[in-house]
Order: C-alpha cells, then sequence, then structure tokens
C-alpha cells in the first residue's frame, strides 16, 4: 500500500508542478489532495507545510479554497498533537465560512472547533459549537451534506468524544 501511496504522491506532484500558478482553485486541490497523502504516510510535518503554503498563495483568504485549506490544516493540527495550533486554525475557519455563508463549510469548521475546544479543556465552548454544527447539518438537504460529508463525519466524532451516543 505505501508504494501506491509513494506513486499517487508522485503523481500528483507533477500535476502540482505543471498546473499554472494563477490557477489558485486547481493547486488548492491539488495540494489538499497531495497533504492527504503526505499524512496517510506519515509525514504530517510536510503535509503542513504544503497546506499553509497553499493557504498562503491564496489571493483570497475568505475563498471557499482557503476554507478547505483550513479544514484540512485543523486535522494536520489534530495528528500533530499542536492543540493551540488547531484551536486557532478552526477559529479562523469557522469565521471564513460564515463570512461565505457556506453552512457545510461551517458546520465541519464548527465540528472540527468543537473538539479543539474540548481538547483543551473548553467542554461547555464544545458543546456550544457542537450543538450549532448539528443543527446547521441537520438543516441541510441531502445534496448539500453529499458535497460535504466532512461536517457529518466530524460531527460525529465529535460527539462520541463529548459522549452524547445517541
Amino acid at each position: 500500500a505505501a508504494g501506491r501511496f509513494a506513486d499517487s504522491h508522485s503523481a500528483l506532484l507533477e500535476a502540482l508542478a505543471i498546473v499554472p500558478d494563477d490557477s489558485h482553485a486547481l493547486r488548492a486541490r491539488l495540494a489538499r489532495a497531495c497533504a492527504g497523502v503526505e499524512t496517510n504516510l506519515g509525514r504530517q510535518s510536510q503535509a503542513h507545510d504544503r497546506l499553509a503554503s497553499a493557504l498562503e498563495a491564496l489571493p483570497d483568504q475568505g475563498s471557499p479554497e482557503a476554507v478547505a485549506l483550513m479544514l484540512e490544516l485543523i486535522v494536520n493540527a489534530l495528528w500533530r498533537t499542536e492543540h493551540e495550533a488547531m484551536h486557532e486554525a478552526a477559529e479562523r475557519a469557522v469565521d471564513a465560512a460564515r463570512r461565505l455563508g457556506d453552512a457545510p463549510m461551517t458546520a465541519a469548521a464548527l465540528a472540527e472547533l468543537a473538539l479543539a475546544n474540548s481538547i483543551m479543556g473548553a467542554p461547555d465552548q464544545a458543546d456550544s459549537n457542537r450543538s450549532e454544527a448539528a443543527a446547521l447539518v441537520d438543516s441541510l438537504s441531502d445534496d448539500e451534506l453529499a458535497g460535504h460529508l466532512e461536517a457529518a463525519a466530524w460531527l460525529a466524532g465529535v460527539e462520541l468524544y463529548l459522549d452524547r451516543y445517541a
């Protein structure tokens, strides 16, 4: 399996090398995919650097592509056990997603923020963010949710973490 990941990583790096610098959305998607492979290969620091660089390269830090990168940076910080960085990235992602008015992205960011709050010892804030994320997920149509399954996945994860099994 590691060989297939390495092959995928090489292909993604080749794609990143030929994509024009002004193709911001495509470069961000490729960076996220590449960082995902790096994470699966145990290269969390490399994935972090790639995600952070891709985010910094975006001309609009409030774009959907930026929020998607922020969501990945939150997960990356969790893998690296950088809980303060996770919390800061989650707050930034929630703010940016709210400005976009993107309910699925806001729900995912809130669920990830709830997890960060819980890890950082703020259970009341964690439950408040979890409740808001749950309300947003519940309000989504199936088509909206299908486009952002991470919102439901992170919500389910944080609910387990907060002992909300029902």
